[in-house]
């Protein structure tokens, strides 16, 4: 059983490095095509696998945050968000505060190479 919760967090933490990196490389090249010719055919090459893989590891997140994506369609980016929003107060869930401060972090990174993207 402890084998598979080790298999379970070594594949998230891959596939969230994976995920922002992917993340990083997207933006900079969208940064760079906006106004361009390129920009409908960058959103399609570049865009579609990103967000199918962006959808997988919000799936892949159920277990670790206990909590489902808010729709069927909702990305990493759209669960932080939700998570940002959510009241903390000292009598909070520790799990409810985890993913608060867990959200405002990422958040924080992502924001750095798209501002105001989450």
């Amino acid at each position: 059983m402890i084998a598979l919760i080790d298999q379970y967090f070594s594949l998230v933490i891959t596939a969230m490095i994976y995920l922002f990196v992917a993340f990083v490389f997207v933006m900079k090249v969208k940064h760079k095509v906006v106004g361009t010719k390129l920009e409908l055919p960058g959103k399609i090459f570049l865009g579609a696998p990103f967000v199918v893989f962006d959808w997988w590891v919000n799936i892949l997140l159920i277990p670790l945050f206990l909590d489902a994506p808010g729709s069927f369609t909702e990305l990493v980016t759209g669960r932080m968000k939700r998570y940002k929003k959510l009241k903390v107060y000292s009598h909070s869930s520790r799990i409810i505060k985890w993913r608060f401060m867990f959200a405002v972090w990422i958040c924080q990174k992502l924001n750095q190479h798209d501002k105001d993207h989450c």
